[in-house]
Order: structure tokens, then sequence, then C-alpha cells
């Protein structure tokens, strides 16, 4: 470099530092970036692929799966939107289950009413099937069923139809596709829960049956192992929802009783909280008296002497849809004969009678021109016994029959008889038992007026300025929901015994028949909350829905 060129650099280099200084304080400083401490996980990555794990696991009630040994199940709930008093409806078979839980309708649009599925309207009410084939013709589904017409039937729309031996098929065929194809619906359905319960009951105390569900976890670990281990797992989003059918009562199913319709629903994701849909704090409990397995029927081995009160009134509701025979609603008698001691409110045929008789007189009065009991309703029963003058009866607030009793002696139980007040037996314990639901029993030492009882039947309190509050004997509201007995709201310290471990259900309609308003997962929501999970654009009224997506309840 010559001389002049280098003074020249030198030049240029003196007069940048200066100018550099001079426009210091305006220069812009990036300085590093501060510790992230949120502990907020990040959101997820919007390229994971949105995939879907549905477990059906037939005949499992929920409050079953509640307390069931099972650990794969249970895992999923810090992760998830769950309830175990989720109901499905009547009729709890497995084609109205599995085709309301697949189309998101009742079975009074999708028209499958029992397992012919004859009547099915899948063309106005299409399964997710076709909804993903018509929509996402892309998605890769599957359908693996120890239970073939799903398939046959349901599920024609699945890209894989599989038909699998028995359970343990299902777990090796659905662990296969985790582990060789890429499925982004899976759907699997496991059969022996429900075939356990038709063989031993669908029993929360029966070790076979609660085996089953045991068993079945193990299977549905295995599942969920395989999806575990998929080498792309950590780029996909899995909604892992586990439901079931419908429940059970006895070794059958089919009807309108909680534990029929009572089931279960997890839904599970990674990025979920944990909530537990219940229905409410202010929701009523009860229990339905039954003739399945050993029968639950309520009753006292000690209460006041009836004798010692000139006028008694006593007072039920009752919800029953299979009626049939004379059994007792409540009674404090042998039932094997009319004239033996005491009285009887109990069913007749689809209706309802009272009988009291004193060892030697009996007298019987029939409910007359009203409506019969089987209709699935709530029904206001009371009876006033006027020992010196007539047994009234009345049938939701209107008078239906009396007759005089003036004359009759004694007629409270024999001194020698363990039980001595029973709800769906007699004091025998032997005679027999039915299907209903009571609640909101009263007895008072008093003869109440009829206005009185027309105006108070869908009371379940007890208001301070009630002119009877002061008369009541006894009074078991029903609503206990836990626990082994019907408490004695009316402080005599009276309480009923149930005869076996009750089923606590939920009561969705109030006892003038109105609807009680609960937050609770049905059956028809698991359709549109997968459907939105996998981006469907689902359009409620056009697709005629009833459920809805639970995915807001993150």
């Amino acid at each position: 470099m010559s001389q002049r060129l280098r003074i020249l650099y030198m030049v240029m280099t003196v007069l940048l530092v200066l100018q550099t200084s001079c426009f210091k304080k305006n220069a812009i400083v990036v300085e590093p970036p501060e510790e992230n401490t949120d502990d907020t996980p990040p959101p997820p990555d919007p390229k994971e692929e949105k995939k879907v794990l549905i477990i059906g696991i037939d005949g499992c009630r929920g409050d079953a799966m509640k307390i069931a040994d099972a650990p794969n199940i249970h895992g999923l709930l810090p992760n998830a939107i769950y309830s175990f008093d989720a109901v499905t409806r009547a009729p709890t078979i497995s084609g109205p289950g599995w085709s309301s839980m697949l189309t998101g309708v009742w079975s009074d649009k999708h028209g499958v009413r029992n397992n012919d599925f004859s009547s099915a309207n899948y063309t106005a009410y299409p399964s997710l099937y076709h909804y993903l084939k018509t929509l996402q013709p892309a998605v890769q589904s599957v359908s693996v069923c120890a239970w073939w017409p799903i398939n046959q039937y349901l599920a024609v729309d699945a890209g894989v139809r599989i038909n699998a031996a028995n359970d343990a098929a299902v777990k090796d065929s659905a662990v296969a596709r985790l582990k060789n194809s890429d499925p982004d619906i899976l759907f699997v359905h496991f059969d022996d829960v429900d075939a356990a319960g038709h063989s031993y009951g669908y029993t929360l105390e029966d070790p076979r049956y609660m085996g089953a569900i045991s068993k079945t976890d193990a299977y549905v670990g295995e599942i969920l192992s395989a999806l575990r281990l998929r080498k792309d797992f950590e780029k996909e989003d899995w909604l892992i929802v586990v439901s079931t059918d419908h429940g059970g009562r006895g070794t059958s199913h089919g009807g309108d009783s909680y534990t029929e319709k009572n089931i279960f629903a997890v839904f599970h994701s990674k990025g979920f909280s944990s909530k537990e849909v219940l229905p409410g704090p202010d929701a009523l409990k009860t229990e339905e008296l039954s003739d399945g397995g050993d029968g639950q029927y309520a009753y006292l081995t000690d209460f006041y002497d009836v004798d010692a009160y000139a006028v008694l009134t006593i007072q039920f509701q009752v919800k029953a849809s299979g009626l049939s025979g004379d059994i007792p609603f409540i009674t404090n008698k042998n039932w094997v004969s009319g004239m033996n001691r005491g009285f009887v409110i109990n069913i007749r045929s689809q209706s309802w009678k009272v009988n009291i008789g004193d060892g030697s007189r009996r007298v019987d009065v029939d409910a007359l021109n009203v409506p019969n009991l089987n209709d699935g309703r709530w029904h206001t029963l009371t009876t006033v016994i006027d020992r010196s003058g007539n047994l009234t009866i009345f049938q939701d607030g209107i008078s239906c029959g009396s007759a005089n009793i003036s004359g009759l002696t004694t007629i409270r139980p024999p001194d020698d008889t363990r039980v001595k007040l029973v709800m769906n037996e007699d004091i025998t314990e032997e005679y027999g038992r039915s299907n209903f639901t009571m609640a909101n029993i009263k007895i008072w030492d008093a003869k109440l007026s009829d206005s009185y009882i027309a105006a108070n039947l869908c009371d379940t309190v007890i208001k301070e300025d009630d002119p009877y509050k002061d008369k009541l004997l006894g009074w078991w509201t029903g609503f206990d929901g836990q626990g082994n007995v019907f408490k004695d709201r009316a402080g005599g310290g009276y309480d009923f015994r149930l005869s076996a471990p009750p089923a606590w259900q939920v009561l969705q309609k109030g006892f003038c028949n109105e609807d009680i308003a609960l937050n609770r997962i049905t059956m028809v929501d698991i359709m549109p909350t997968i459907a939105e999970w996998m981006g469907l654009p689902v359009d409620y009224a056009a697709w005629k829905l009833d459920g809805k997506s639970l995915l807001l309840q993150r």
C-alpha cells in the first residue's frame, strides 16, 4: 500500500471513531433476553396432528368404574374431563347405546330401538364415520369390535373394520394397529364386562363383575402403552375417550332405571386439566327399591306404637314403569292375609289400594278413576286413617276412595316381629318385591285437610309456618345420597335401613314432574366432542344433534 493510501485510511478510521462517539447516546442497545420464570406450559404445537382413541367397555356401570381396580383408566383422570354420573337413555341396550354415542342423537331420531338395527335411520342421522369420510376423506379410521353388529351396521363408513373373536383379540388388534399403521381415529369395543353382568349381575358387590372391569383395564393399559410408544407420539395430539353403552340391573338391562342408564365418560388429553363433571351441589339422589338380585327394601325394627294415635296420615311420592301384583309400597303387617293386624298401602296391578285389619276384620279401599302408576312419572299417594271414621285415599291431591273403619281395634304389628315398618316387602321379609322409587315419605299423627293435601304435593321441605309441622312422627326424604339408610328428618331417630348396598340415582324430575337442570355428561355429547376435536365444521342445527361438545370445559 502506498504512503498516501495509508494516511487516507488512518484519517477515515479516526473520523469513524469520532462519529460513533458523538451518536452513542442514540444507539439501540439490544439486551440479552431475561430468563423465563413462567411455569405455564407452552401452548401445544399447532402442527401436532389431532387423533382420537375411543375405548368402549360394554355394560359397565358408571358407579362400578368409579370404585373398580382400574389403574390405567383412572390414570387418565389427572388430564381429563370425566364423570361417573353420566347417563344414557332407555332403551338401555347395545344397539341404541352405541348408535347414540356415534351419531350424537337419541334413539327417537336414529331409530335404533333394539339390537337388530332394522329401524335404523342413519341416512338422516349419520355416524361420526360418515362425517369424517365426507368432510375429511384423508382421515384413516379403524373400528375393532368384539360385538360385530357395530361394524356391520353403524361403522360402515370406517376405513377399516375388524371383527375380533374375543376381548383379548380386540386388544391385540388395537395394539398392532397403533404399532404398525397410522390411524387417525381408532374405535375399540370390549364385551367381557357385559357378559359378566349377564352371568353374575351388574352389581358392585359381585367380584366377578368387578373383576371383568379390572381385566379390561389391563387390556386398556396395553393399548395405551402401544400408543405412547409410537415413534411420532410427541408430534401427535391424542384425545382418548373411554365410555360404555349402558349399565344394568340384576342380570339384565334395557329399562329406564338409573342403574341401567348410569354410564361413565372420560375425555383425556395431555393439555387438559382435571375436571370431574358432577350433577351439582343441589342435586337430589334417591334409591330405587327393586326385585333385582336379592332385592332392595327398606325397614324399621322400631317405631312408634300406632295404636296410640287416633288419626294417622301417610304420604309419599312414587315413580314406576313396571308395577304388577300386590307388593306393598309400605306396611306394618304380614300381608299373607288382609285380616292380619296392621295396614298396607300396596300395588294393585298398575294402580294401588289400602288394606287395614285388626285380626278379625279387614277393610279394603281401591284407588278408583285415577291414572295408572306405570307411566314413569312421579305420583303423590296419601292415606288418611281416622280410627273413629273413614280411611280415605288421595292420588295427586284428588280423593279417590274411602271406607268406614270405625270399630277396628289394634293395628300395630305383633310384638315378636323383628320388622315394625317396611317398604317394598311385608314384615316377614319374605313376601316379595317389586321395582319402584319412593321418596319424601311422611307420617303425621294428624288428619291432613283436603286443601293441604292438594296444595303441598311437590314440597321437599317443611316450612316453619307449616300447620302440621309439629305433628310429624317420621319424615324420610330418601335423598341421603350416601350410606345405607333413609334418615328420619322428623327427629325421632327412626332411620330406615336398606337391605342391600344402595345405588343412589340422581333425581332428574321434580315431584311435579318438572325437569331439574343438571350439570352432567350424556351419551350424545361424545360424538360432537370428537368431531370438534378432529376439526370438523360441526353444524348442530343442520345435523340435528342432541349432544354438545365438552371441549369448552377444558
